[in-house]
Order: C-alpha cells, then structure tokens, then sequence
C-alpha cells in the first residue's frame, strides 16, 4: 500500500517513497488566427499525455500552432515524438505547428533527431522565422 511501511529483507522498516512528480504547464491562447501552447517544465515520458490532450484539441480547430518551448527545461525522445505526430496531422489538413524557444538541452534533443527539418524550420514564439543554428559537427 502506498505510504505504508512494510518490512524490508533485513526486518527494517521501509516506507515507500512516492514517485516524484514531474512539474510541467501546458498554456494556450490564440493572437487573431495563430494559436500558441507555451510548454514551462520537463517534456518528458511522464508528461506527454498533457501535451497530446492540447494537440488533440488544438491541430484540428487552427491552420496555423506554435509550441513555445522557451520554458521547457527538458525533452526526451518521447516528447519529441508527440511534437513531430502533430505537425504531420497539422500538414495532412493543410497547417503548420511550428517550434519556438528552443534552446539548451531541448535544442540538442532536436538537433540529435535531426527535428528541425520536420518542424519546418525555426521560429520566435509569435509565429516568425529565425535563423537557423549552425549544424554541429560533421
């Protein structure tokens, strides 16, 4: 039972530790026909199903979505993969979900699986082009 202390092998007293919760935000709002989900906290395994929710609902009902990730303090594979799942549902029906704020240990995430091809390029939370970071490596 959670909470509870049981015995351990040793006959010591255990009392489970609850699994951490991960801290994560999903915010949306609209300026005239864009409409933008700012993501604040870790995107992660643990937290995509919030993610997803507000895709499912946004990408059919706007042509034109920004994921701002410019509070987004980490991604995984996982997380990077529901982005990718709805910008290919957004072109299916003619849109765009584009990504802006990427930066640190999230833009490596993106440069690792190679995103910014699928993304459609980089752009500032308001819905413009920036410029793209130079490729690392060979």
């Amino acid at each position: 039972m959670a909470g509870r202390s049981h015995r351990s092998n040793s006959g010591r007293a255990v009392t489970p530790t609850p699994r951490a919760r991960t801290d994560f935000s999903v915010d949306q709002h609209r300026e005239s026909d864009l409409a933008v989900i700012s993501l604040q906290g870790s995107l992660t395994t643990e937290t995509t199903d919030r993610l997803s929710a507000c895709l499912d609902t946004t990408v059919p009902t706007t042509r034109s979505l920004v994921v701002d990730l410019s509070r987004t303090t980490a991604l995984d594979e996982e997380g990077l993969s529901v982005r990718l799942d709805a910008g290919r549902r957004a072109r299916r029906r003619g849109g765009a979900v584009r990504a802006a704020g990427v930066h640190g240990a999230v833009e490596d995430v993106f440069e690792e699986f190679d995103a910014w091809h699928s993304l459609g390029g980089r752009h500032s939370p308001d819905g413009g082009a920036t410029s793209p970071r130079p490729r690392r490596g060979p």
